[in-house]
């Protein structure tokens, strides 16, 4: 077994509290897949593929430093998340749907990690 902890520091400079989320996620491996793909615009590649994967936690980051360069993130037909420039993304997938990107402008990269529960 392993352990994985995420942390989040969010302030805002209107509000003098951090806010400081924490927590520990018990792996049931030590299995993780990291890497590098390129998203194209107006193609939708499947970066994760359902049953390749037990239940997981995935981090995703466009390592794009254009503004035009976005990236659109979609899990099985429901969009996710649309990662602008140098975003993330951080959530649980239960492995049954394909995660799936494309660009909305360009050639971006994605950089992407997946650790499994």
């Amino acid at each position: 077994m392993a352990t994985l902890t995420p942390k989040l520091s969010l302030h805002i400079d209107s509000d003098p509290q951090l806010h400081d989320p924490t927590c520990d996620i018990t792996l049931a491996a030590t299995a993780e897949t990291l890497g590098v793909a390129e998203a194209v615009t107006g193609t939708i590649a499947t970066l994760l593929a359902n049953g390749d994967y037990t239940a997981s936690y995935v981090y995703l980051k466009n390592l794009s430093n254009t503004a035009a360069n976005k990236i659109t993130i979609t899990v099985g037909a429901q969009t996710l998340c649309g990662l602008g420039a140098q975003e993330f993304a951080w959530f649980p997938w239960d492995g049954t749907a394909d995660i799936k990107t494309t660009a909305v402008a360009g050639t971006p990269s994605i950089q992407y990690a997946l650790y499994e529960a």
